[in-house]
């Protein structure tokens, strides 16, 4: 089975309009066979095996780094919600 892989950045890390660019570079990846999450709060590219060129240069998670990452964000702890218009942090 191939290893599955985690690229991405958050509000913590990329200001919003570089969040923006790394979505549009990643989208015109997306027939590679990725799945893209984007957020307000965050951007990140999952996939399996070889993650593609798209990817350049962002933090890239291998394995179960990749996995626990994803499973954390599915949960929720950390993750922004927004009430209205403002993002809350939980």
């Amino acid at each position: 089975m191939e290893e599955p892989w985690l690229a991405g950045v958050s509000a913590a890390e990329r200001p919003a309009e570089e969040r923006e660019r790394i979505a549009a570079r990643l989208r015109v990846g997306s027939g590679s066979g990725h799945l893209l999450l984007r957020t307000c709060h965050r951007v990140e590219a999952y996939g399996f095996g070889e993650p593609p060129r798209e990817v350049g240069d962002l933090p890239l998670r291998r394995g179960e780094g990749a996995v626990l990452h994803l499973l954390r964000v599915a949960a929720g702890p950390g993750v922004t919600v927004v009430e209205g218009r403002c993002p809350v942090r939980r």
